[in-house]
C-alpha cells in the first residue's frame, strides 16, 4: 500500500528559478551590492545560504550577515510566490 508520494515541484510543476533570480537582484540592489551578471547561474540549485554566505564574503563591501540579506529576499520573494508559473 502506497502510503505517501513525494514531489519535487521545480522544474516538475513549477518553474522558480526565474523567480529565485528576479528576488536575489531585487535584495542586492535594495543594499547597494554589485554582482556579476553570472552570479545567479553559478548558484542554481544551491541553498540560499550559501548564495548569500558568498556575497557577503566576496561582494559586499560592509559584509552583511547572512541572516539580513536573506530576510530581505524573503520578504521580497513572498510578495512573488503567487505569480510562479504552473508547468503544463
Amino acid at each position: 500500500m502506497t502510503k505517501a508520494f513525494l514531489f519535487d515541484f521545480d522544474g516538475v510543476v513549477i518553474d522558480s528559478e526565474p523567480t529565485h533570480t528576479i528576488t536575489k537582484t531585487i535584495a542586492l540592489n535594495y543594499f547597494g551590492i554589485e554582482y556579476p551578471p553570472e552570479l545567479f547561474d553559478m548558484f542554481k540549485g544551491t541553498s540560499e545560504e550559501k548564495f548569500f554566505a558568498y556575497v557577503s564574503e566576496k561582494l559586499d563591501p560592509q559584509h552583511r550577515p547572512v541572516e539580513q540579506l536573506a530576510h530581505k529576499r524573503q520578504e521580497i520573494l513572498a510578495s512573488y510566490l503567487s505569480q510562479i508559473p504552473i508547468l503544463p
